[in-house]
């Protein structure tokens, strides 16, 4: 709920719900369950909304610490950990370090770009063209995948064999 109280703008309510869950020491911990923003990210985000700089400060130099013994100990390769440390490098304002991790998730996996489109933690780069051409990278290669599968469904008939399976499995239960 944090998450989302600090996507829709009710910082204080956000900072309420996120401090209590939120490991400020081990802020990559913070990973809460159905949502696809970083914890730490949405309470620092929060602070920065309400003039708590240095809690925001403390909080994002914890995330970077990490980011950095992910990255020199080799373990920076997934993308959803490539993503967070991007989104922490746009957090403590560096646009182009921000940008380049997230070209770096991208390669490695990560298709969240619709998430994106409306992701105030993002909004300040929303309209930089190089984030435009990476959310269009990640738009056509998802839009291919989504054209390949139907592709595949049509010509194998996927959904009847389903269907098929699913009642020939009920038949045989009864």
């Amino acid at each position: 709920a944090g998450v989302d109280l600090a996507r829709d703008g009710d910082y204080t309510a956000a900072i309420e719900a996120l401090e209590p869950v939120v490991d400020v020491e081990f802020p990559g911990r913070s990973v809460l369950p159905n949502s696809f923003i970083h914890g730490a990210h949405a309470l620092a985000f929060s602070y920065m909304h309400t003039g708590a700089d240095a809690k925001a400060e403390r909080l994002l130099a914890t995330e970077s610490r990490e980011c950095s013994g992910l990255r020199a100990g080799g373990r920076l390769r997934d993308s959803f950990d490539l993503h967070r440390c991007a989104q922490t490098e746009l957090l403590l304002g560096n646009v182009e370090q921000a940008l380049a991790g997230l070209e770096k998730a991208i390669e490695a996996g990560w298709r969240e770009y619709y998430l994106h489109e409306r992701d105030p933690l993002w909004a300040s780069v929303a309209s930089h063209p190089r984030y435009r051409a990476l959310m269009a990278k990640v738009k056509a290669d998802v839009d291919r995948q989504r054209a390949e599968v139907r592709r595949i469904d049509a010509s194998e008939r996927f959904i009847e064999k389903l269907d098929a399976a699913i009642a020939a499995k009920a038949a045989r239960e009864e």
